[in-house]
């Protein structure tokens, strides 16, 4: 099983580390195989083979690494074609857990054939597109599974936290919004927009960047939204400006905010506008903060002891008892040494 860390982040948008790593795959059709998705060339591919699904391929990254995102690749000059598909992660290549939750992703050329798909970071060492549909063909296609790091940040600060909200709809309360099921959301009441949500962290902290989700396999949609920030509950300060953000299935139906980091108890989400539905919504609303910094530690100040100095030396340091010794011939005048 995967270990779930500690720490969480959105995706860096860092360099691809399953660049040249190896690939395996549940089958692969004659010079297509499943090294092709790790090779950085566009224009080669892997194709299963046997004409049935599901099919699946993966990379290995070599260790267990953060991650939180992949972007998969078709050959740039295809035609549009969907394939549904999940991810999946594993820690030693035999137990995998789902990433991301099995949804229909377009590969179109006008996106240059690509398909970015973020998730809450996790630790794996394998990463596995498992496809179960493809109206492009019949087995599954894959020219490239890019995999990036995750950035370091905060724990989710909202996670656990009371969500309260302006109104709600039906039972899509403002609770829906933490209890880590993407498949659960908040909806407002219908047609009173502007609507909002928001955690009460429980203390001030710092933040600086918000995730806000739908639910996997959402048509595509927009909210204006902005956010804003309290230390009381009741005086709230604009923490970005209002912006429509556009949640989608090639997007990973998330949207990732950052903004100055602030010191704040309460973050509230203000959504002015839908395209789609006439109320907000929100399946998950995510809350990070700078990386703690770790205090470097003050060299441990080790007490030495001076011992019992000898007959006729001196207890203080750098200096000597001046003292007189008799010379051999006892008439002559005592000399001094130091």
């Amino acid at each position: 099983m995967i270990g779930w860390p500690a720490l969480n982040a959105s995706a860096a948008g860092g360099p691809n580390i399953a660049a040249g790593d190896k690939a395996a795959a549940s089958s692969a059709g004659s010079g297509k195989a499943a090294g092709n998705i790790t090779d950085g060339e566009q224009s080669t591919y892997w194709e299963g083979s046997g004409k049935a699904l599901p099919q699946w391929v993966q990379s290995d990254l070599g260790k267990a690494t953060r991650i939180d995102q992949v972007t998969l690749k078709l050959p740039a000059g295809w035609a549009s074609r969907r394939q549904t598909l999940s991810l999946q992660g594993s820690a030693d290549g035999t137990s995998f857990s789902t990433l991301k939750t099995s949804a229909a992703y377009t590969f179109a050329p006008g996106s240059s054939n690509k398909v970015t798909i973020s998730f809450p970071a996790t630790r794996a060492r394998f990463v596995r597109a498992n496809i179960t549909a493809n109206t492009g063909a019949k087995n599954g296609q894959l020219a490239e599974l890019e995999v990036r790091a995750a950035a370091v940040s905060s724990v989710n600060l909202a996670a656990g936290r009371t969500l309260t909200a302006s109104s709600y709809t039906q039972t899509y309360i403002a609770a829906q919004a933490n209890d880590g099921n993407a498949a659960s959301y908040w909806e407002s009441r219908n047609g009173e927009l502007p609507q909002w949500i928001q955690a009460d962290l429980g203390s001030s902290v710092r933040v600086d960047r918000v995730v806000l989700r739908l639910p996997d396999g959402w048509e595509t949609r927009s909210q204006t939204l902005k956010l804003q920030g309290s230390t009381n509950g009741s005086d709230f300060t604009d923490l970005t400006q209002s912006k429509a953000y556009t949640f989608s299935p090639t997007a990973g139906e998330s949207a990732t905010i950052s903004f100055d980091a602030t010191t704040t108890r309460y973050v509230r989400v203000l959504v002015s506008a839908n395209s789609v539905q006439p109320g907000a919504q929100v399946s998950e609303l995510e809350i990070y903060g700078p990386s703690p910094v770790t205090p470097r530690r003050r060299p441990r100040r080790r007490n030495w002891r001076t011992p019992n100095p000898p007959p006729g030396r001196s207890s203080s340091p750098g200096r000597r008892r001046r003292t007189t010794r008799p010379s051999p011939d006892t008439t002559s005048t005592p000399t001094t040494r130091c």
